[in-house]
């Protein structure tokens, strides 16, 4: 049968009269009407919702685990190798790189788990990109990234708003731009 959208009847009604999650999804009901008509997330990703569609809609990554989407799926939906790790997904390096994490990433998550700081995991040659897989924060990582900006770029602040070249110009409340290399934003020029 062929269920139409629009002629009045929800999600709900149609799922409780026997309809199937393909048949509403065919029908144009979005994932949100399907996960509030009460389909499970087993019947969605069945009905060919991606991890990345079912994260976006509230999803946790236990949920996707339960689901059985795979470290492959949540690295695409935009999870990081450590949240993966903790989950469970990614036993090894070569599990890792399976699912699309790179060697670098996985040493740095190891490098984290012994003990390293994220300045010692940048001195041995990891990137920032690895540092933030790893689980790293960003204000671990932000102050090590200075120095590859340009020399002399340590955001101190030449005045109540103009900060070295590579920073910030702060306008008031939480408004900054980008500054050129006169200490002024960009737009000014």
């Amino acid at each position: 049968g062929h269920v139409l959208k629009g002629g009045g009847s929800s999600a709900t009604d149609l799922k409780q009269a026997g309809f199937s999650v393909t048949d509403l999804k065919r029908a144009g009901f979005s994932l949100t009407d399907l996960k509030r008509a009460g389909f499970s997330l087993t019947d969605l990703k069945q009905a060919g919702f991606s991890a990345t569609d079912l994260k976006q809609a509230g999803f946790s990554l236990t949920d996707l685990k339960r689901a059985g989407f795979s470290a492959t799926d949540l690295k695409e939906a935009g999870y990081l190798l450590f949240e993966a790790k903790e989950a469970g997904l990614i036993g090894t390096v070569a599990d890792a790189e399976r699912a699309g994490f790179s060697a670098a990433a996985y040493a740095a998550f190891e490098a984290k788990q012994a003990g390293s700081s994220a300045a010692q995991a940048k001195r041995a040659g990891h990137s920032a990109t690895d540092l933030k897989e790893a689980g790293f924060s960003a204000a671990d990582i932000f102050p090590l990234c200075k120095d590859e900006r340009r020399e002399g770029a340590q955001g101190v602040f030449k005045s109540g708003s103009r900060s070295e070249f590579g920073t910030l110009y702060y306008y008031g409340g939480n408004y900054w731009q980008p500054n050129g290399p006169d200490g002024h934003p960009y737009l000014e020029r």
